[in-house]
């Protein structure tokens, strides 16, 4: 009869569309684990970079901070050197005049 035909294709085009979706849903599981293993590998490659990255500038940070202790060193150094040369000057400056001022003493005692 007609509306057991009509049942039938309705069973039938239902059955197709569960296939279908099935499918579908198949399809779609796989699609995404594939771009979720991508994203995995991506996001992996980005850290390692990242970390390479984040080396690079901290090899460039202590080498540029070297370079100013170094710096401030030597011109710590520069001004010791400097306040010592001018201390042996003052002192031998000091030791003159207290020479030639024992000398005056002892001419005015004699």
């Amino acid at each position: 009869t007609m509306e057991a035909e009509h049942k039938e294709a309705i069973a039938n085009i239902s059955a197709e569309a569960q296939n279908t979706l099935q499918e579908t849903k198949e399809s779609h599981t796989l699609e995404i684990s594939k771009v979720m293993k991508e994203n995995e590998k991506s996001l992996a490659d980005l850290r390692s970079a990242h970390a390479s990255a984040l080396d690079a500038l901290q090899q460039q940070h202590c080498e540029t901070l070297e370079t100013a202790c170094n710096a401030i060193r030597a011109e710590l150094t520069g001004k010791a050197e400097e306040e010592q040369t001018q201390m042996k000057n003052l002192h031998s400056d000091f030791i003159a005049t207290m020479e030639a001022e024992h000398k005056e003493a002892i001419a005015n005692i004699s």
